[in-house]
């Protein structure tokens, strides 16, 4: 399964801008229900379909 990515949770010391953040946290949960639950088949087989 793939390992969870390093987040710095502390946002307050961080230079990105909310927008940043809201994208940060809209890409972690596009790859979570797109792409988590394939992972293990996608490393099976050696490859990500074109499709995604």
């Amino acid at each position: 399964m793939v390992n969870a990515l390093a987040v710095n949770k502390d946002d307050s010391r961080s230079f990105f801008t909310k927008d940043h953040l809201s994208y940060r946290q809209a890409f972690r949960e596009f790859l979570h229900k797109e792409a988590v639950p394939y992972y293990d088949q996608w490393e099976q087989e050696g490859a990500i379909p074109s499709s995604f």
